[in-house]
């Protein structure tokens, strides 16, 4: 059955953010780039008028040793359990969660949709709370209410461009371009698609969208162990998936953007106007409580900016943001083999989200059910173990391995299937032109470079260091190596010797 708080989460009950980054904190109070972030909220606290350096340093220690402890608290992943307020109250006792909740929450919408202790709520990282309270309870009140004073301070600092951690006021573009964007997404989003994207363009990634769901779809019928239930509910969730390409047509309407944000109080003053639309927001959003999630609703998917695709599981539907639909990821003038190796790979990594791992908990229509046997969850499963260990062995790191393995996963699927799609594509229209200074390539081998190509970065030493480590997905090289080593089509495609390094004996695949 649908659960509408799975769709729509109250607000995350479980581990916070912290102002510094938790890899940061963990390194202790004594760490020199602690010790200047501490010193970074004396100086807040001095020119906000305290008087005594001594006890502000005093009072900053304390506030940085409770977020560290905060932090060492946090567990990677997305664990979470289902609870209903009532269990909520009654297993955490320190809290009125159902004032907590409501508090947030608009007198109107209440009069409609009153909080019950029955409605289900999302813990995320539940034993976090366990841990927390008990850290709450020996803390001091003093300590508590500077850290909490520290906080809204920092929050509301935050919004006019000067971070705490960072120690430095940001210019006043880029405090604002971020913060517009995530105030005012759909009015944002509506300029972006009328100047940048067309329909025109918008409509030419349909035949690319589909060929790579047939793309996935052959790998599961070609797959000589999955059995006849489970193919056959894949392949109904993969055709039923939904496809939202770039925006919706609403955004080019005028009349709809404006009478969508038409209960916004305006203000000439930043700071209170982005505490309206912050609680615009959070209205617009408690006010779909209780209701299934509408795929085809124009509002809650205009926020299209970013340069993403993602799969929503409760709708089953793949979302490509306009803001991907660009050079380096798709350009309709260029080779398809470019395309397919770029953008095909990433919609297909997206669907494959909803045939893995926890997309296999929900069917076509988005509600909980398993569509997998226990047979095909265990092959499934001995697969992912191949990929861990794999990954595992290239980055030296077997709890990066564990936070990466789904998407590490998707990726390997992903682009195997973006290649099937293009061979469909190749099929049908014959194969693409050769690019200049590239004719010595054939078009299958320029799918792979393309590929390549498209995770081609620099990582700077904080992002190995403070970053990568921490992340759900594997570092850019990685995400190259790895589904490529895994595939017998690149390793054909290239004349890799069988044993080389691009081509061992021991592939990891997911439905072969």
């Amino acid at each position: 059955t649908f659960k509408w708080i799975e769709y729509i989460a109250l607000r995350r009950i479980g581990a916070p953010s912290v102002v510094a980054p938790t890899s940061v904190l963990l390194n202790g109070i004594n760490d020199q780039t602690v010790q200047r972030y501490k010193m970074n909220i004396v100086e807040l606290a001095m020119g906000m008028g305290a008087t005594n350096m001594t006890y502000t340093e005093q009072e900053a220690t304390k506030i940085v040793e409770l977020e560290i402890r905060l932090a060492s608290l946090t567990t990677p992943g997305t664990t979470y359990e289902k609870k209903t307020i009532r269990e909520l109250q009654k297993q955490y006792r320190s809290i009125c969660w159902k004032t907590y909740i409501t508090n947030m929450l608009d007198i109107e919408i209440l009069k409609d949709k009153p909080l019950r202790y029955t409605d289900v709520a999302i813990v995320f990282q539940s034993d976090y709370l366990d841990r927390m309270f008990e850290i709450l309870k020996s803390t001091p009140r003093s300590t508590l209410a500077s850290y909490v004073e520290y906080r809204a301070i920092a929050e509301m600092l935050d919004i006019v461009g000067i971070n705490i951690y960072r120690g430095a006021a940001q210019t006043a573009i880029s405090a604002c371009i971020p913060l517009v964007m995530q105030s005012l997404p759909v009015a944002l989003s509506a300029l972006y698609v009328k100047k940048y994207l067309t329909p025109e363009l918008k409509q030419s990634l349909t035949p690319l969208v589909d060929n790579t769901k047939s793309g996935l779809v052959e790998e599961v019928d070609n797959s000589p162990w999955v059995d006849n239930e489970t193919r056959t509910n894949v392949k109904e969730k993969i055709s039923a998936m939904y496809e939202l390409i770039g925006y919706p047509d609403e955004l080019l309407d005028n009349a709809k953007v404006d009478d969508y944000y038409k209960s916004v109080q305006k203000s000439d003053n930043y700071l209170e106007f982005y505490l309206n639309i912050s609680r615009f927001t959070d209205n617009d959003t408690f006010a779909k409580l209780r209701e299934v999630p509408n795929r085809t609703d124009w509002s809650t998917h205009s926020s299209v900016i970013d340069s993403n695709a993602f799969y929503n599981p409760f709708e089953n539907s793949i979302q490509i943001l306009a803001g991907i639909i660009t050079l380096p990821f798709y350009d309709p003038n260029r080779p398809n083999y470019v395309n397919y190796g770029t953008m095909g790979s990433i919609i297909a990594h997206e669907i494959n989200h909803g045939v893995s791992g926890l997309g296999l908990d929900y069917d076509k229509d988005g509600l909980l059910a398993t569509i997998a046997t226990t047979e095909a969850v265990a092959k499934l499963n001995e697969a992912r173990l191949c990929i861990k260990t794999q990954y595992a062995a290239m980055s030296g790191s077997e709890e990066s391995a564990a936070l990466t393995n789904n998407e590490d996963q998707a990726d390997t699927v992903g682009v195997l299937a973006a290649y099937n799609a293009y061979q469909i594509w190749a099929r049908q229209f014959g194969p693409d032109d050769s690019l200049p200074n590239y004719e010595k390539y054939t078009a299958n081998q320029m799918f792979w470079i393309s590929y390549g190509r498209l995770w081609c970065a620099k990582e700077s030493s904080f992002y190995l260091s403070n970053i990568a480590p921490f992340a759900d997905h594997s570092r850019y090289i990685f995400r190259v190596l790895g589904p490529l080593m895994n595939s017998d089509e690149f390793s054909r495609d290239f004349n890799c010797p069988s044993g080389s390094y691009m081509n061992p004996v021991k592939k990891c695949r997911i439905w072969k």
